[in-house]
């Protein structure tokens, strides 16, 4: 087979398998599939008990050293500046406990809930204020 032969293949199959894609599979990673995921009693929005328990799993996630915090490198996933991570880190040693951790999944819940109901909306989690809090919940 000539090499324009398996271009024109390759490029066919690439095709096929654009086209093969569900919505769901397109979908996945959406603001209204973490809302999902994050809203065990489907009623449309998050409070804060169900901010907290997916934050606590994010935690639980990131902790890969399993010595009960998070430094800054394990947390690089979640985009937190250094000037937030040092402002959670009243110890200063360099290191955030799921506590310490929580003070951050608070502020940027309370950012994220602009009317102050209690609960972040799917339309509030499309905002630049929700994306920040998503990041900090699994």
């Amino acid at each position: 087979m000539t090499t324009s032969k398996l271009a024109i293949v390759a490029s066919a199959l690439a095709v096929a398998a654009c086209l093969t894609i569900s919505p769901v599979q397109a979908a996945k990673g959406s603001a209204a599939e973490k809302m999902k995921a994050w809203d065990p009693d489907n009623d449309g929005t998050i409070d804060w008990n169900e901010a907290s328990n997916a934050a606590g799993a994010k935690f639980d996630a990131l902790e890969r050293d399993h010595d009960g915090t998070l430094d800054r490198k394990e947390m690089s996933s979640t985009k937190v500046d250094k000037k937030t991570f040092n402002k959670a880190d009243p110890d200063k040693d360099g290191t955030l406990n799921k506590a310490e951790y929580m003070t951050i999944v608070k502020s940027r819940f309370e950012a994220a809930d602009p009317d102050h109901d209690g609960t972040v909306s799917l339309a509030e989690l499309k905002s630049k204020a929700g994306k920040a809090l998503a990041r900090l919940l699994k």
